[in-house]
């Protein structure tokens, strides 16, 4: 059973969490604006626990040729 200990809102390109403190982060269609989509997925996986859960949405970018 889960329970809701602290909820954070936070900018991933220029916070610095504690590692492993987090056992779930949410994105909702934040990493096709990212300067660095690689650092981002990389930092929160740093932040979250073992067995700690990412969940993220976004959409398909399109790029004309």
């Amino acid at each position: 059973m889960w329970s809701l200990r602290q909820v954070r809102q936070a900018d991933v390109e220029s916070t610095d969490l504690p590692p492993a403190a987090y056992d779930l982060i949410t994105a909702s269609a934040a990493l096709p604006y990212m300067y660095c989509p690689g650092a981002a997925l990389a930092r929160w996986r740093r932040w979250l626990r073992p067995n700690g859960r990412l969940v993220m949405n976004t959409f398909k970018v399109r790029c004309s040729s």
